[in-house]
């Protein structure tokens, strides 16, 4: 598989405790500092993203989306019988 043309270029300061952490963790990993910092920025930024997508509905799915979230919960009996129990770091 042809790999994408790494053709930017990103730049951070970071203080020297910060450098060392980050150079620390690649190694215990077996990775540069550089791959290292891609992976770790992109997941982040792909988690962040996860909930914000953007999605269109016409009127119809709008307006039966916005009846279901102002809709009272449907009951789960577990749990409600697993908020009545005392919980254990209550004690």
């Amino acid at each position: 598989m042809k790999q994408a043309l790494k053709d930017r270029r990103l730049a951070m300061r970071v203080t020297g405790a910060q450098e060392e952490a980050i150079k620390s963790a690649a190694a215990a990993l077996g990775q540069s500092v550089t791959d290292f910092s891609v992976q770790t920025v992109l997941a982040r930024a792909n988690e962040l993203l996860a909930d914000q997508r953007i999605f269109k509905l016409d009127q119809t799915g709008w307006a039966e989306f916005a009846m279901r979230l102002d809709a009272p919960p449907t009951p789960i009996s577990p749990l409600r019988e697993l908020h009545q129990k005392p919980s254990p770091f209550d004690s």
